[in-house]
């Protein structure tokens, strides 16, 4: 049990991309002086609201008084969020049609089952992510350095469950006669999609992080740096009145935050960069990583969670042509390029 709780702990660093959640400052909503007036449920746009827990950004649109889409479910991974969530709907006296998630990381989907358990809603996902994450079996694929048995009971509560498969390339879902746009904002993770209300509020999940997210980030998470870099530009491009970003706030324009994501990359991969010396395996890039950046890592799971982390970078500064790599001895070597 003591390890399961480590576990969870662990996983709480992965997927946000914030290695400084292990000592990071609260993060708070970005919504502005009228949303927060609101308190943890609030009004972004019309139908469109949202609820605040302790680690992100919950889409909410009212179909009408009794009932709802979740843009996202958030996580299970902390008893009094999922707590939190359930009474939330349950003091606005609002039952659950189909919960929409913008992706597959457990942080987006952990509530997916409560949900399902308790409203009998339709799970809505969108390409590789649904199957990936959809059971035990194949969650398995993500956590390759453990041990499938120590990491099953951890597994069990990251299911997504989904019962309808968004097909690729689809660009509108239609949910209780609502519309909702779909916008596929690969990077983050292969599968990301944003979600488009008739409110012209977007929810766009992961794909952009808020400015004090940022300030607390050491190594952000995206699986293509190069391929969410190009995301991020498509969004700051769309033109809808209001964004909910889930780690942490809504916003009225992405055009300047999008900008400052990237450049927050860039200089983290430089970061990465610097570490590398002549001859150095992926092992050794990631213990210089993590000791030039004050990274806490306790145990292996510390360590493999960190390492997913680490080789988008890793693979994104091979691309771009700051480093290169060759086979010698049974490793696999880097070394910057002159």
């Amino acid at each position: 049990q003591k390890q399961l709780e480590n576990m969870k702990k662990n996983c709480m660093i992965l997927y946000i991309g914030i290695v400084s959640s292990i000592d990071k400052a609260p993060c708070q909503s970005q919504a502005n002086k009228e949303d927060k007036a609101l308190g943890n449920f609030f009004c972004v746009k019309g139908n469109t609201w949202c609820i605040d827990t302790k680690t992100t950004m919950i889409g909410v649109y009212r179909l009408n008084e009794r009932d709802a889409v979740l843009l996202d479910s958030g996580s299970a991974f902390q008893p009094d969020e999922s707590e939190f969530i359930l009474n939330t709907l349950d003091a606005e006296g609002l039952g659950i049609k189909a919960v929409i998630a913008t992706h597959g990381h457990w942080d987006h989907t952990g509530n997916n089952r409560a949900l399902r358990e308790k409203y009998g809603c339709r799970i809505y996902m969108y390409g590789s992510e649904a199957y990936t994450s959809k059971n035990i079996d194949n969650l398995r694929f993500m956590w390759s350095r453990m041990a499938f048995q120590e990491m099953r009971p951890l597994l069990a509560r990251m299911e997504a469950l989904p019962t309808d498969y968004i097909p690729e390339g689809e660009t509108e879902l239609e949910i209780c006669g609502r519309k909702f746009g779909i916008l596929h904002t690969p990077g983050h993770s292969c599968s990301h999609i944003a979600i488009l209300t008739e409110d012209n509020v977007a929810m766009i999940g992961d794909a952009i992080m808020t400015e004090q997210v940022l300030r607390h980030s050491k190594l952000p998470y995206a699986e293509n740096i190069a391929v969410d870099f190009r995301t991020k530009r498509k969004l700051a491009a769309l033109r809808c009145d209001r964004y909910i970003l889930s780690h942490k706030g809504v916003l009225d324009d992405l055009r300047e935050i999008a900008e400052q994501n990237i450049s927050h990359y860039i200089k983290r991969a430089e970061a990465v960069a610097a570490c590398v010396q002549d001859g150095m395996s992926f092992d050794d890039i990631a213990a210089a990583v993590i000791m030039d950046m004050h990274i806490h890592i306790r145990t292996r799971f510390d360590f493999s969670d960190i390492c997913v982390m680490i080789t988008p970078f890793v693979q994104y500064l091979e691309e771009i042509g700051r480093i290169e790599a060759w086979y010698e001895n049974g490793y696999l070597r880097y070394r910057r390029k002159r």
